[in-house]
């Protein structure tokens, strides 16, 4: 009995009659002593659930967090309980929890500093054009500007310089005929 609930790992089992009593445990002094585990939360569940099996998070009496379980067995009201710490069954969980909070802001942080230099590849060339459009406003139409890609902003930005020239050669043709007809 005590091989087949002996788990050696991170999980403690041990069977209790109806009552709560131990009637096996990997610890022999604790059988020898008839110690009942009537006060476990757990065991106080089996004694109270009329189900054959069921599964509860509960503190102990020092406020350690457990994970617990009972399963009947098929004689009298004896049940294997079978109970984990919180924080040991879920180390690896919070492990995880930590590795992903982890790649998430390396992640958004990436995106982020694309977004930045995307951004800067838009405004750069939009402002340049504001800037340009307010010296044609200005009346100086000489305004040399160089697309820096071939996208849409570049297209724009050519666009742009032809404008600009065709008003300067459309001022000084106004200027030319100003000086042979009267306004």
């Amino acid at each position: 009995i005590i091989d087949s609930i002996s788990t050696g790992g991170i999980i403690e089992n041990f069977i209790v009659s109806g009552t709560g009593e131990v009637i096996a445990h990997r610890d022999s002094d604790i059988v020898k002593s008839k110690t009942a585990f009537d006060s476990l939360p757990i065991v106080k569940m089996m004694m109270t659930n009329p189900n054959p099996n069921a599964q509860t998070s509960f503190k102990d009496d020092n406020g350690v967090r457990y994970l617990g379980a009972f399963s009947r067995t098929g004689f009298s009201d004896a049940a294997v309980i079978s109970m984990v710490k919180e924080d040991t069954a879920f180390a690896m969980v919070y492990k995880i929890q930590r590795i992903v909070i982890w790649l998430t802001g390396i992640v958004l942080s990436i995106s982020f500093l694309i977004n930045f230099f995307f951004s800067r590849s838009l405004s750069g060339p939009i402002s340049r054009l504001t800037l340009a459009s307010d010296e044609i406003k200005k009346g100086h139409y000489d305004i040399e500007l160089a697309s820096e890609s071939r996208d849409e902003i570049g297209i724009l930005t050519d666009s742009f310089q032809n404008m600009a020239r065709g008003l300067a050669e459309r001022e000084k043709i106004k200027t030319a005929f100003g000086k042979f007809v009267n306004k």
